[in-house]
């Protein structure tokens, strides 16, 4: 511990550190004694109870040792028995007894006839305070006087806190020794026995108390004494807020929250258990020691017991802790504990009649909690119990009354942290606001970092600052991530490879894709482990994890052999898997291999694969084999491999093990004949496999469960085998034009036949076979009538797509549980029935530019609503003359009068705006087709030509480009414009019953720079449920954003060289599959516009 910067600062956190406590106590009550291993407690040993601390005047100004370590006792009671034992002394300590208050005092703890000089002095070094009662015969005393110079003594060299009360005399006759003190000092002038050196420190002791500010019961009823010297004592070992450590922060709403649950300040008699999980590191020993500071006055007793600095949980271990919690509880020495059931049989019979309050901080083992706090009827009315874990089965396992999730620190709150703990005040420095954003950046609200971080910048320099960010990109700092690995630690071996699969290759992925894989890879519950050990989260349905958990899991697997390029078990960095590809030094140890976007093509060595005999995962894309690929590991269970540049795969490839085959855009021609027995298998994506003409027998792929060969254009036949897939849920073969039968599954839930040149004769079968299906495509077929008989006998439809039929003329009957039909760009459709145009709820039917429902009479299309809507003033404003809005129901009037972008209009809480080329030069519409510098646009429409607007695009989730020196003050700039291709991975339905979720209408796009400490700028664009409906039936989308410069400008003043976009969603299932950035001028805007126009686009438009 470095004590060169802030020492005392350092000291006093040192000392308040509850684990040393704890440590010490442990010793003694083995019978260690501290002296001997710790010469420096020798000094003298005080009690520093968690995270309070408290200051006197009669404090010394400065430390230059090491103090006392902790007190045993938080009151020293002197004075001389026959004035006040019976009457002032025994109703104060009945008042401090009553607060809760440790009092020692001399002639109830001391044994009569020992010799106690020693256990005295003993007894004034471990207590907090000392209340000196000075009364008339106090100074004909000497053993009051030698206590009382023992007591001076200690408060010079410790922190020990003296409170006189001058009990009937004169403050002024003890500081200089007249009246009845004189009278004393004469009688031990005249006596041989005593010193001239003893009788001078008397009279020097009394004349330091003398001076310090006390209470004198001339001036006041006792009984108000006792009310001002209890309540100072309480307020200063628990007072509130303002007296704990200055560099708190962001804890006082929590600690509201969890008095709340423990009912504190409620005359209840119940015993309460209140359990406080999360993270490593987020702070839940920090909350736990202010709630004990701060309500254990209102209990008869008290222990705070950390497990952390004794993990032993062996009957000698367990023994420990329970003789430590019935000691701080019962305040006995000597406690007669053999073994742990006799230690459970003396807490249950001993606590059951108090009222206690007990902390058990950081427990990770059910043993721990069996031997100190299993049951409620252990302890008596009133009593509360905290246990703080990192494991909420562990808590939940106990029947907590409540548990408390600890959550990270908002960015605010995290900057004020870091400020006060740096600079002392709540305000970052100047010249080190940059920088300061950068590591709590790091930190991501995990107050552990912000702590380790700071104090290790305490008094350096903006170099050295710059220094340490750079190195904790390379090098994550090892204090935190020793302290978040003991969670990990704690962990079954098959639980820790689960955590490290989900660090380097599945964080950010699908949650229901993901349970499905590690089940087959033999993790069974082992993610419901992580979850309750707060090391993984679900989120959105995706899986997450923090950052830095993230970055100690690929530690620990880099630190398996740092040496060797292939000695980790999984590769995921670009320079090691390039490393290993191009200079074929892959090695068996592989086993998981992730690179998900490469910034440019690469030529690789096949060879390397030949080493890889364990590789169980490989994530692949935009890399080339010039010279084939001749071995793959039949150990492989995900084989997600974009752009596979191959037309075929090796003869010897027989994985066995696969579960999941990914490789859209391939140009593979035909599956291996290895893959004719895949029992495994759950999911094939070949989709826009363009190459492909064949499917493979699915006689020996029994379990498949989803198949996608959408965009696989040059297929034409599958394998009637398909038919015995009893477990296939999802069927997508989009825009496979060339299909010359059609398969019909009862087992299908989703079925896209979209774009798949279907006609009159193409519906041979019955339709109503398919008696599990739910969601069903049939957009931009050619038929003119779809069978009635057939989806009418849907009985579990719920989504139906007809969009852009433009042959049809009628709409089948629909069964009661349709919830929503598309029919847009259906121009021949000539008829409704008004049952069909039934609606319930949020659900609706939509009809676009099905202009033939249109007689040239006033015709009324019901259940479109606009109430609630944020385009209600558009309304009123542009249509005012030509729609009438009453209680909810719009009607459209003739053909003639309808304007021309109506055509896009949606039920429910939103209306979709086309927004033609030509209308950017119409003033009327100014307001919202200009590009304005505070406003952001954003457009989803299917994929078109617009994706040629951006020559430089990056496979994956992320791309970069180069930024011009001063381009801010580029007045030609506009800003960014943004381009992402989106496509659908997963089973619609899973879509539909998350719709109305509150994670499931938004894409996003984070910007990411090379300033250090600033924050990045997100782009957000949130979409309605009818967007999503109508985006899901494309099976991909195009996002188009044109994002101002302005919110760049703090960036690009710090010259900033490059900048990174990384898109993603939070729908489940959707996955970004191309993805562009490139710079907007003022001579790209009329392109853009056109662009956008052109691509027909549903503007959102999102005003900052």
């Amino acid at each position: 511990m470095d004590f060169t910067v802030h020492p005392v600062a350092t000291l006093v956190k040192f000392m308040c550190h509850h684990a040393w406590k704890q440590k010490f106590l442990r010793m003694e009550l083995l019978g260690e004694t501290v002296a001997s291993k710790f010469p420096l407690a020798s000094m003298g040993t005080q009690r520093i109870s968690p995270s309070c601390s408290s200051s006197s005047s009669s404090h010394p100004s400065s430390i230059s040792y090491l103090p006392t370590l902790r007190w045993r006792h938080d009151v020293f009671l002197n004075f001389y028995g026959k004035d006040t034992r019976k009457s002032f002394t025994d109703h104060l300590y009945a008042d401090l007894k009553q607060k809760g208050i440790d009092v020692f005092r001399d002639d109830e703890e001391l044994k009569r006839g020992t010799y106690i000089g020693r256990e005295l002095m003993k007894a004034i070094r471990e207590s907090k305070y000392a209340i000196i009662i000075l009364s008339k015969n106090y100074a004909f005393s000497n053993w009051c006087l030698d206590e009382l110079a023992n007591i001076v003594k200690c408060m010079k060299e410790t922190v020990l806190t003296v409170l006189p009360v001058f009990y009937h005399v004169n403050p002024s006759d003890v500081e200089h020794q007249t009246g009845v003190f004189a009278e004393a000092f004469a009688k031990y002038e005249e006596d041989p026995e005593v010193s001239i050196k003893k009788i001078k420190m008397w009279k020097s002791a009394l004349r330091e108390v003398g001076k310090i500010s006390g209470w004198h019961l001339h001036e006041s009823p006792e009984a108000t004494v006792i009310q001002n010297i209890t309540g100072r004592i309480v307020s200063e070992l628990y007072g509130e807020f303002s007296n704990l450590p200055r560099e708190l922060v962001g804890i006082e709403s929590r600690v509201e929250e969890i008095m709340d649950l423990l009912g504190i300040g409620l005359a209840l008699d119940d015993v309460r258990f209140v359990g406080i999980w999360g993270m490593g590191g987020l702070g839940k020993t920090t909350l736990a020691e202010v709630i004990y500071c701060k309500i254990s006055n209102k209990f008869e007793a008290k222990s705070f017991i950390s497990i952390g600095s004794n993990r032993e949980t062996g009957n000698h271990g367990l023994v420990v802790l329970q003789k430590q919690l019935l000691y701080e509880i019962l305040k006995e020495r000597e406690v007669n504990i053999w073994d742990v059931c006799g230690g459970i049989d003396v807490i249950g019979k001993r606590l059951r009649n108090r009222k206690v309050l007990i902390v058990l901080d950081d427990m990770d083992e059910k043993e721990q909690l069996d031997a100190l706090a299993k049951r409620h009827d252990w302890f008596g009315p009133g009593s509360r119990i905290i246990i703080t874990s990192r494991d909420k089965h562990l808590l939940e396992r106990y029947s907590m009354d409540f548990i408390y999730r600890v959550k990270g620190l908002d960015n605010d709150k995290a900057l004020e942290l870091f400020s006060k703990t740096i600079f002392r005040k709540p305000h970052l420095e100047k010249d080190f606001v940059d920088l300061s954003k950068g590591f709590v950046k790091y930190a991501q609200g995990l107050p552990l970092a912000l702590e380790v971080l700071s104090s290790s910048l305490i008094g350096k320099t903006r170099k050295a600052w710059e220094a340490t960010l750079d190195q904790l990109k390379e090098n994550p700092n090892r204090r935190i991530l020793d302290t978040l690995e003991i969670g990990y630690k704690e962990l079954e071996y098959t639980t820790k490879e689960l955590f490290l699969d989900i660090a380097c290759c599945f964080k950010g992925e699908d949650i229901s894709r993901v349970s499905v894989i590690l089940k087959d890879f033999g993790y069974n519950k082992d993610i419901e482990i992580l979850k309750d050990k707060s090391l993984v989260t679900i989120l959105g349905g995706k899986l997450w994890m923090h950052d830095l958990l993230q970055e100690m899991g690929k530690e620990i697997v880099f630190c398996e052999a740092p040496k060797e390029p292939g000695r980790p078990t999984t590769s995921w960095n670009h320079k090691d898997i390039f490393s290993m590809l191009m200079n074929n030094t892959g090695t068996k140890f592989v086993e998981s291999m992730v690179l998900n976007s490469p910034p440019h093509k690469e030529d690789l060595n096949a060879e390397a694969f030949s080493h890889m005999k364990r590789l169980r995962l490989i994530k692949l894309c935009n890399v080339q084999l010039p010279q084939g690929l001749n071995y793959l590991s039949n150990e492989l269970r995900i084989m997600e491999w974009h752009d596979y540049p191959l037309k075929s795969m090796p003869r010897s490839f027989r994985p066995d093990n696969l579960v999941e085959l990914i490789m859209p855009h391939s140009r593979i021609e035909q599956l291996p004949e290895g893959f004719s027995n895949l029992d495994k298998l759950k999911f094939m994506d070949l989709s826009d496999s363009q190459h492909l003409i064949n499917t493979p027998d699915f006689n020996g792929l029994p379990n498949l469960e989803r198949l996608i060969f959408q965009g696989c254009t040059r297929l034409y036949k599958i394998h009637p085998s398909i038919g015995a897939l009893k477990r296939l849920t999802l069927l997508n073969l989009k825009d496979c034009k060339r299909l010359n039968s059609l398969p019909w599954l009862s087992s299908l839930v989703s079925l896209d036949l979209s774009d798949c040149n279907l006609h009159d004769g193409s519906f041979r079968g019955d339709l109503g076979c398919l008696s599990s299906l739910q969601f069903l495509n049939l957009s931009k077929s050619n038929f003119a009538h779809l069978p009635d008989h057939s989806i009418s006998r849907l009985p579990k439809l719920r989504v139906l797509y007809l969009d852009h039929c433009s042959r049809l003329q009628a709409l089948p009957n629909l069964p009661l549980s349709a919830q929503f039909v598309m029919a847009r760009g259906c121009a021949s459709l000539q008829n409704y029935n008004e049952v069909v145009v039934w609606t319930s709820g949020v659900t609706g039917y939509t009809f676009i530019n099905c202009l033939s429902l249109v007689k040239e009479q006033e015709c009324k299309i019901i259940e479109v609503s606009l109430q609630d809507t944020p385009f209600q003033p558009l309304w009123q404003i542009y249509m005012k003359e030509q729609i009438h809005q009453s209680e909810g129901f719009c009607s459209a009037l003739p053909q003639t009068k309808i304007p021309g972008w109506f055509s896009h209009q949606s039920p429910g809480s939103s209306v979709q705006i086309l927004l033609p080329s030509h209308l950017y030069d119409n003033s009327s519409w100014s307001e919202i087709a200009d590009f304005h510098p505070y406003r952001v646009y954003n457009s989803c429409f299917p994929p078109g030509k617009i994706r040629e607007w951006f020559p430089h695009q990056a496979p994956g989730h992320s791309a970069t480009i180069g930024l011009p020196t001063n381009l801010y003050n580029d007045g030609n700039w506009m800003g960014f414009a943004l381009y992402a291709s989106f496509s659908m991975h997963g089973d619609e339905t899973a879509f539909l019953n998350n719709l109305f979720s509150n994670f499931s209408h938004r894409l996003r796009c984070r910007f990411q720079t090379c300033v250090a400490g600033l924050k990045d700028p997100v782009l957000d664009c949130r979409t309605t449920e009818e967007e999503i409906i109508w985006l899901l039936s494309l099976g991909e989308f195009i996002w188009v954003s044109y994002i101002p410069g302005e919110p760049f400008k703090d960036i690009l003043q710090h010259q900033c060289r490059k900048i990174e976009a990384s898109f993603g969603s939070d729908w489940q299932g959707v996955r970004v599959q191309k993805c562009a950035l490139r710079l907007l001028y003022q001579h790209d805007q009329v392109q853009f516009e056109q662009e956008l126009g052109n691509s027909n686009a549903l503007c959102e438009i999102l005003v900052l």
